[in-house]
């Protein structure tokens, strides 16, 4: 994949154990350039991440708060939400800011 074809993923809940699985089959797939680890747990995101490689970024992820969802968000292509508990909330914040940021309204 050329650098300038680069799609970022932010794994919400990366450090759990489905969200590094995740994490590496990313990884695996696309490169640690795509990876960005979201963890309400910061250091441990980016502990996790370093483990992975030097490209491999992390963003704070709370699904609690909405505003930390929302800039998590900023420059990311793509959304895997693998928290132990899901809900309905961070759902719909995703797809409204992917929904205004591709004008798909």
């Amino acid at each position: 994949m050329k650098s300038s074809e680069t799609k970022r993923v932010l794994v919400a809940g990366a450090s759990g154990g489905v969200g590094q699985f995740i994490c590496r089959q990313v990884v695996r797939l696309f490169g640690p350039h795509s990876l960005v680890v979201g963890d309400y747990k910061i250091e441990r995101g980016r502990k996790f991440a370093k483990s992975l490689g030097e490209e491999v970024n992390t963003r704070y992820v709370n699904v609690n708060n909405r505003e930390s969802i929302n800039e998590a968000l900023d420059g990311i292509d793509a959304v895997i939400v693998a928290t132990q508990k899901p809900k309905e909330r961070v759902w719909r914040i995703v797809f409204r800011a992917l929904i205004l940021r591709f004008n798909l309204n």
